[in-house]
């Protein structure tokens, strides 16, 4: 079974998506976020490069590099858990970030 979804709801959504994204810098070092602090919101990596890592034994234990295009904090947002791992710039960088306030009138829309 195909659906399709009438143009004009299309861009109307695509049209408040990008009202609603607020482009957000970060040098290179930069925390993003901390181990254990609950989300505010979902990033879109734009630019650059970030690091994905736990502390362990007084240093970082690297999990993952998220590269453009990666979308970051989803599953912790959705499910209203804290993140387990920490972010930071691993280059500058630039990312679209979706606030909780967006993403729960969003939500209440489709309701």
């Amino acid at each position: 079974m195909e659906t399709t979804i009438p143009f004009s709801k299309v861009t109307k959504y695509l049209a408040e998506l990008v009202q609603a994204e607020e482009r957000v810098n970060y040098k290179s070092g930069q925390a993003l976020f901390y181990e254990n602090h609950k989300p505010y919101g979902i990033y879109v990596l734009r630019k650059g490069r970030i690091r994905l890592f736990k502390k362990k034994n007084g240093g970082e234990e690297l999990l993952k590099i998220i590269e453009p295009t990666q979308i970051l904090g989803e599953s912790e947002f959705l499910e209203d858990r804290p993140f387990d791992y920490s972010a930071r710039a691993e280059t500058d960088v630039s990312v679209s970030f979706f606030s909780r306030a967006f993403i729960q009138a969003e939500k209440r829309k489709k309701v």
